[in-house]
C-alpha cells in the first residue's frame, strides 16, 4: 500500500479565511460559466503559500486529494488554471475594490504602511501590458511589468498596483496614492524609498492627509 502525503499548512490558513467568506465575497460573480472557479482560486493561493511553483507545474506538484480539500470537483486541466488567472486579471479592479472594502470594514488597514515597487519579466511576447524597461531581475532583454505593494506594519497588505514595465517609480507612486487613499485613515504614515519621491508626490500625500 502506497501512502500519499501533502502539506496542510496552506489549506488550514485558507480554511480560516473561508470562515469569513472572504474568497466568495471577493470573487463571486466574476467566474462567468467557469466551474470550480473559487476552489481553483484557492488552489493558486495554496500554491503561493507552499511550493510556489509555476502554474504549468501545479498539477504535477499537488495531489488530487489536496485539490479536493480545497473544494475542486472532478478533473482539472492546465488550461483551466490559466483561465482562472486570466479571469482575475480581467476583473482586477473589482477584486481590489472588494478586498479594500473588506479591509476597511474590518479595520485592518494599519496607519503605518510600507510601500515598495518591483517588477517581473516574461519569457514570451504575448503579454499586451508588458514592455521593456529597467529590470530588477537583471533581464533587460525581456519584457516586464512593474507592480507596487502597500503593506501595513501589521503584515496585512492594503493595495497593489500594476503598471507597464517602462513606468518609473516616481510616476508609479501617483497611481499608488490614488489606490491606497481609498482605504487608509487620515494622517497615515507612508514609508518608501527615494525612488518614488517627488515634490508633486509629497504635495499629493499631504493634501490627502498621508505623510511620508
Amino acid at each position: 500500500m502506497n501512502n500519499k502525503t501533502f502539506p496542510l499548512g496552506g489549506i488550514v490558513i485558507i480554511d480560516k479565511v473561508e470562515k469569513n467568506r472572504l474568497p466568495s465575497r471577493i470573487f463571486k460573480g466574476i467566474e462567468g460559466n467557469m466551474k470550480n472557479f473559487i476552489p481553483l482560486v484557492k488552489v493558486h493561493v495554496n500554491n503561493k503559500l507552499t511550493h510556489s511553483v509555476s502554474t504549468h507545474q501545479i498539477l504535477e506538484t499537488y495531489l488530487k486529494e489536496a485539490m479536493k480539500k480545497l473544494g475542486v470537483k472532478g478533473n482539472v486541466g492546465e488550461r483551466t488554471l490559466y483561465r482562472v488567472l486570466e479571469r482575475i486579471g480581467e476583473f482586477f479592479p473589482i477584486v481590489l475594490e472588494r478586498y479594500q472594502q473588506f479591509i476597511k470594514e474590518s479595520r485592518l488597514a494599519n496607519e503605518k504602511q510600507i510601500i515598495d515597487f518591483s517588477s517581473t519579466y516574461f519569457e514570451g511576447e504575448k503579454a499586451d501590458f508588458a514592455s521593456y524597461g529597467y529590470s530588477r531581475d537583471k533581464r533587460p532583454d525581456k519584457m516586464q511589468v512593474n507592480f507596487g505593494i502597500a503593506t501595513g506594519i501589521n503584515g496585512i497588505p492594503t493595495a497593489i498596483t500594476i503598471q507597464r514595465g517602462n513606468v518609473q517609480d516616481k510616476k508609479h507612486m501617483k497611481q499608488m496614492l490614488k489606490v491606497i487613499s481609498k482605504v487608509l485613515p487620515e494622517n497615515s504614515l507612508l514609508i518608501f524609498d527615494a525612488g518614488a519621491n517627488t515634490k508633486k508626490n509629497k504635495y499629493d500625500r499631504k493634501a490627502s492627509g498621508k505623510e511620508n
